[in-house]
């Protein structure tokens, strides 16, 4: 990656282009993270990225190409951030979390004076458990306001247990976003139910890669065992407790399948169950290559709005078995070698599902194609979104 354009305010001032954008953000890194700077490479000399980070400790940093961060107080130096912004020319600015992050957004962007997106990598400007998860870390089902008055009936937060009067809290959000981005059609699904006035629409992050590879079914031999890859930091939302079940049921009954954990997972790990420890993204194709997987497991019981994860597994060229819930039906729609199975399977009738895809291996006849439909009305972006229409700031090259 070619190193980041360096900005000042008096070269910024001589010319219209490139683009100052303004990226705001969380510090607990995962996809969010992995996005902004997967844009930032994406656009390249297009625009210039600054990025607002919240820290563990309260205050921000803000970050500039070029130049050292400079941590503020989000209320005490608000004058002097919106300072320090004007000075660096921001054109835009693009909301990715609002999720602890301190400073007054909103405020921020009247100050300014500049138009807003708003991606929706989580579902926390509508629940505060972030993922629409009840407190046993699966699917809410998105019950209505007298089912999440339950459900929160006993959240740590007294100040978020009324539903109507949090999601109130962003309403702003949704009503003045210049638009709505929505990583998956199942998200800008989900979001215009709540939301119906936002001008919602769906553009998938941007990878390096523009076409995944074929779909190359691995072949497996009578006597080899069903080798199942399990990718990322597998949480209690992410399917831990059906993974680690599935693995015990496997070691007590002797089945042809072996389990790896390309990672970590939460919860007590049963001894037959062979985990990796944390790994650096770019080493992951690696791993997988060192563990030759017929099949990559994504176990998630909650909702998932793109998932790089799977991305990961799209770009090996390998088999997947993906819940039917959140982005990951719609991604494997019409890919071969995929299956799409029920979002809250037993560990009992995962492992079942594992034995009966180990059988379509060993015949070689490939499974029927697996089709997924999700209705919405938001348009869909064609691939050169995020070079046109993001920086143009309006819903155009749709497709």
């Amino acid at each position: 990656m070619p190193p980041a354009p360096t900005i000042s305010s008096t070269a910024l001032a001589a010319r219209v282009e490139p683009k100052v954008i303004l990226h705001i953000t969380h510090h607990w890194g995962g996809g969010t993270e992995q996005h902004v700077q997967e844009l930032t490479e994406y656009l390249g000399d297009a625009a210039v990225h600054l990025v607002i980070h919240s820290r563990a400790d309260g205050l921000v940093t803000l970050s500039a190409p070029g130049q050292p961060d400079v941590a503020f107080h989000p209320q005490d130096d608000f004058p002097q951030i919106v300072e320090r912004l004007r000075g660096l020319h921001v054109a835009r600015i693009h909301v990715h979390q609002l999720f602890t992050v301190p400073i007054d957004v909103r405020r921020l962007v009247e100050e300014l004076r500049v138009a807003f997106d708003f991606t929706v990598h989580d579902y926390h400007t509508l629940c505060p458990r972030v993922h629409f998860k009840t407190r046993e870390n699966a699917y809410c089902g998105e019950p209505d306001e007298a089912g999440c008055t339950a459900c929160l009936e006993d959240w740590s937060r007294a100040d978020e247990r009324d539903i109507v009067d949090y999601r109130t809290r962003y309403t702003w959000v949704y009503r003045e976003a210049e638009r709505i981005i929505c990583p998956s059609r199942d998200v800008a699904a989900r979001v215009e139910r709540y939301r119906p006035e936002a001008n919602l629409v769906v553009a998938p992050h941007p990878r390096p890669i523009l076409a995944y590879p074929p779909v190359a079914a691995p072949r497996l031999a009578p006597s080899e065992p069903l080798r199942v890859a399990v990718l990322g930091w597998v949480t209690a939302f992410k399917g831990a407790s059906r993974v680690l079940g599935a693995a015990r049921i496997v070691a007590d009954r002797g089945l042809p399948i072996h389990i790896r954990i390309i990672g970590t997972i939460d919860g007590v790990v049963p001894d037959a169950l062979d985990v990796t420890g944390a790994y650096e993204t770019d080493a992951l194709q690696l791993l997988l290559g060192d563990y030759r997987p017929h099949l990559i497991w994504y176990a998630a019981q909650a909702p998932e709005t793109y998932s790089y994860i799977l991305t990961e597994g799209l770009e090996a060229g390998l088999p997947v078995l993906v819940p039917r819930l959140g982005a990951f039906p719609e991604r494997v729609s019409g890919r071969p070698w995929s299956w799409i199975v029920d979002w809250d399977l037993t560990p009992e009738q995962a492992v079942s599902v594992l034995v009966d895809i180990r059988e379509l291996f060993l015949s070689g006849v490939a499974p029927e194609v697996p089709v997924h439909d999700v209705t919405c009305h938001a348009p869909t972006a064609g691939i050169a979104f995020y070079r046109t229409a993001y920086l143009d700031g309006e819903k155009r090259h749709l497709g």
